[in-house]
């Protein structure tokens, strides 16, 4: 298995056999080499720890932060309503069947008979047992 790890790994220029780490003790001087590296013929790209955070980071987290404070009420409500009861839930569908109804009105074309056959099946759940409603909102 890792004798297969490795020739699959080989292949891909940066974990590859000829791959290099260097380790410095700080940044400032890790970015003089990644400097002068590029420069050999044998070296492809240099990464280090700068590459990997963006030029505006600061402008990134200050949007994300925006983004997080406009969602997270949404994301993390400080209250949560109990599920609507069953009457709420009939009460719900013979209203919207009333209101699918009313906009079907006596037209003719294929959007009012769909309304009219979502009404007449909305209707037909509001009246039904109750465990099958249940059935539906579990689905």
């Amino acid at each position: 298995m890792s004798v297969a790890t490795f020739l699959e790994l080989r292949k891909d220029p940066r974990t590859g056999a000829n791959a290099v780490e260097i380790m410095t003790p700080n940044l400032v001087a890790t970015t003089g080499i990644a400097q002068r590296l590029p420069l050999l013929p044998q070296v492809s790209q240099t990464v280090t720890l700068n590459t990997l955070i963006p030029s505006d980071q600061d402008v990134k987290l200050e949007l994300i932060r925006k983004a997080a404070s406009a969602l997270g009420p949404s994301l993390n409500p400080a209250a949560i309503k109990p599920p609507p009861t069953d009457q709420e839930n009939v009460t719900a569908l013979s209203s919207t069947a009333a209101a699918l109804s009313a906009a079907a009105g006596e037209g003719q074309g294929s959007g009012a008979s769909a309304a009219r056959r979502l009404a007449g099946l909305l209707s037909q759940l509001a009246v039904a047992d109750p465990s099958l409603r249940k059935k539906f909102e579990t689905a």
